[in-house]
């Protein structure tokens, strides 16, 4: 081989040399464009993943809040609605209590009369048991037969206090739930007083001189007949003109009464 065969081999050797080259860079260059575009498109597609993850993220986020404030309106509204009802509440609760001091002080003042009204009962029933018949009397037209003063004022107490009951009722226009309050409360302040013993022991002594005043006026009836011809001796009882009929002995009185008993028996 010559030397310029030879020298045309290694620059022919040369040449392939760097066009192996030149394809490996190629080759090298091509491989790192495809690393680099699929970490592109992997990183891309990461982006897009967490774009989605973030975007769902939001949206969660929007329905719990959505949720949250529902829920925050949804008890809001219902300790609203517990705080207007309590406060209802205590207003009606002022309202019957205002209702119950008015219906107290008004019974004090029907228990003040009532009071007043026995008293002077009593001392009329003193001077004369069988003045009571007047009052019996008036009750018994009034559909409430009563036979002492006792039950006279206790029956008068109840119904008076019933009528109180309806009054304050309508003179403070009170609410359903007020109204409901105010009638518990007072309920147990609508029963009369009870009858204290010394009270039932003097209706009993009245009972009794009541009695004993009906058989004194049989005797004086009996005396007036047969002595005086039925003239009059007791216009009016407890007054001073009954000294004609308290200066006859009691003993003629009976007896007289007797003989009348004794006579009636043996007509029959």
């Amino acid at each position: 081989m010559s030397l310029s065969d030879f020298n045309e081999a290694l620059v022919a050797k040369a040449k392939d040399r760097e066009a192996q080259i030149a394809a490996d860079a190629e080759r090298k260059k091509m491989a790192d464009k495809l690393v680099a575009d699929r970490e592109k498109r992997l990183r891309e597609a990461r982006i897009a993943e967490q774009i989605i993850i973030d975007d769902a993220r939001r949206q969660q986020q929007i329905r719990d809040n959505i949720a949250y404030n529902e829920e925050y309106q949804r008890l809001k509204y219902k300790r609203d609605l517990a705080d207007a009802g309590a406060f209802e509440d205590d207003k009606a609760k002022k309202h019957a209590n205002d209702a119950l001091s008015s219906f107290k002080w008004k019974k004090a003042t029907i228990i003040n009369n009532l009071d007043g009204i026995k008293k002077s009962a009593v001392d009329a029933a003193n001077r004369d048991p069988r003045i009571l018949d007047h009052y019996f009397k008036a009750m018994e037209d009034k559909g409430e037969p009563v036979t002492t003063i006792s039950g006279m004022i206790s029956v008068l107490e109840e119904k008076l206090l019933n009528i109180l009951f309806i009054e304050v009722i309508d003179e403070q226009g009170m609410s359903p739930e007020a109204l409901n309050y105010f009638s518990g409360w007072v309920a147990p302040l609508l029963y009369p007083r009870p009858i204290e013993a010394s009270d039932a022991i003097r209706d009993k002594n009245f009972a009794e001189r009541r009695s004993d005043a009906v058989f004194t006026d049989a005797i004086v009836s009996g005396v007036s007949n047969m002595f005086l011809g039925g003239a009059p001796v007791l216009p009016v009882w407890g007054q001073v003109n009954q000294a004609p009929v308290f200066d006859l002995p009691k003993k003629t009185m009976t007896e007289t009464l007797l003989d009348l008993q004794q006579k009636a028996n043996g007509n029959l």
